[in-house]
């Protein structure tokens, strides 16, 4: 008997937690871009309409072009935006966007994200990285500047 109440129990716990998992995928980068320098994305590729969801995204912060003694600054943005519009940096900056930046210079950066319209959406992620040398051109301090962007397919559910 009381092996019998124990395994009702257990079924019933194992019943009720099956019932509220669910399974939510996450967007895998190699799926939608093949540029080096996204190294990793973490974000649900399903959530729930007006509700602010975090991401982690690593960006890759090696440049072939300069060597580090030559770098004087750095600074790397994250503008993310949810609207269906253009992903270049350009179009970003002129609608509704939130933006990130790298304080501690590893390429780490943790964002939030959120969606006015239920359906098939699109999350779109911009990377302005921007590099001061300490080389001068003409008496002027050379910047270099690399955009790197990536578009996200999202589905937005009711509550």
């Amino acid at each position: 008997m009381k092996q019998l109440k124990i395994t009702i129990i257990l079924s019933l716990l194992f019943l009720i937690s099956a019932c509220k998992i669910e399974k939510k995928g996450k967007i895998k980068v190699n799926l939608y871009d093949r540029n080096t320098k996204i190294l990793d994305l973490e974000f649900p590729d399903t959530l729930l309409i007006n509700h602010d969801m975090s991401g982690k995204i690593i960006y890759n912060m090696k440049i072939d072009t300069l060597k580090k003694a030559d770098i004087s600054n750095r600074f790397i943005f994250l503008y993310v935006t949810t609207d269906k519009q253009g992903i270049d940096i350009h179009t970003i900056k002129q609608t509704n966007h939130k933006i990130f930046i790298d304080t501690i210079g590893n390429g780490k950066f943790k964002f939030k994200g959120s969606f006015n319209n239920t359906g098939n959406n699109i999350l779109n992620l911009v990377f302005e990285d921007v590099v001061m040398t300490n080389k001068l051109k003409k008496g002027k301090v050379f910047i270099y500047k690399v955009y790197t962007s990536i578009s996200l397919p999202v589905f937005v559910k009711k509550h």
